[in-house]
């Protein structure tokens, strides 16, 4: 059994689009892995300008402001948080039965629902939402729980009874960044790529379940075609499989400029908010 610990923020473009995309293969090792998520909890004590960056005036329980000066605050974060760990912690099943578990001290644990929603968390509430339906929060969250099949109910039940606990557990438990990964116990240093953690996972494994042989396949398989020998290729042929494979190629390079800045605004908003958050950490160890 390998354990995942991931560190991050519920409104993270760059937590959400790789737990989009990651939930497949997350799906298909279901049997041979325990997830734990953990979200970025910081406190601001020092300070009664928070902004509405924390639960209450205390500013003992605060989170990064995912757009600015837009309609989203570090309390509907806080609050997401609270949801998704309360949504985990709901429906997540322990696989004792599994011939792995006996031998780990970590037990194979998957909460389907969980993987449901936060797959679709960034499509249905997007954080540039122009309704409350459909943007970040929670009134599209509790839509989105209907779609999945989640208990609304149960979840704020949890909401009510747990939240400070869970707050306060989630600021306790840091890594060293705000977005991190550990990998049975060891710090996974590289790109917050599906493709490389998933490698990195069954790397992990003493016996790689079967279903690590598919998910590590190689990069590009089809390049194993290519490598095989054939009958020839005519000029002509050949001629226009390089048109479309050129015509292809500016089409993914131009959709790939338009991901990368919105990515790039996202991503120096993340880091403008972490920077502040240490400076004010700083200030508040210095006095």
């Amino acid at each position: 059994v390998v354990r995942v610990d991931m560190w991050m923020s519920s409104a993270s473009q760059e937590s959400l689009i790789f737990l989009r995309e990651w939930t497949p293969k997350r799906r298909a090792l279901n049997d041979a892995i325990k997830f734990v998520p953990h979200y970025h909890v910081f406190g601001m004590e020092s300070t009664t300008d928070y902004n509405e960056l924390c639960t209450d005036k205390s500013a003992k329980y605060c989170a990064e402001d995912p757009d600015g000066s837009g309609p989203i605050t570090g309390r509907m974060v806080l609050d997401e948080d609270v949801r998704q760990l309360c949504i985990h912690d709901i429906y997540k099943v322990s696989r004792s039965d599994n011939a792995v578990v006996g031998q780990s001290a970590n037990k194979v644990e998957y909460s389907k629902q969980y993987w449901d929603y936060v797959e679709a968390l960034l499509d249905t509430c997007p954080l540039d939402g122009t309704e409350a339906e459909k943007r970040f929060g929670k009134v599209c969250s509790h839509g989105l729980m209907g779609k999945v099949g989640i208990d609304v109910q149960k979840v704020e039940e949890c909401y009510a009874q747990t939240r400070l606990d869970k707050l306060a557990k989630q600021r306790e438990d840091t890594a060293w960044s705000p977005r991190a990964l550990r990998i049975n116990g060891w710090r996974y240093s590289g790109t917050l790529d599906p493709d490389l953690v998933t490698r990195a996972i069954c790397a992990g494994f003493i016996h790689q379940p079967q279903a690590c042989e598919k998910l590590t396949e190689p990069v590009m398989p089809m390049l194993q075609g290519i490598m095989q020998p054939s009958g020839g290729v005519g000029i002509g042929s050949f001629i226009t499989s390089l048109i479309v494979v050129a015509c292809f190629a500016m089409a993914a390079l131009m959709f790939y400029k338009r991901s990368l800045t919105r990515h790039i605004h996202s991503a120096l908003r993340e880091e403008v908010m972490l920077e502040v958050q240490q400076q004010m950490d700083s200030y508040k160890m210095m006095s």
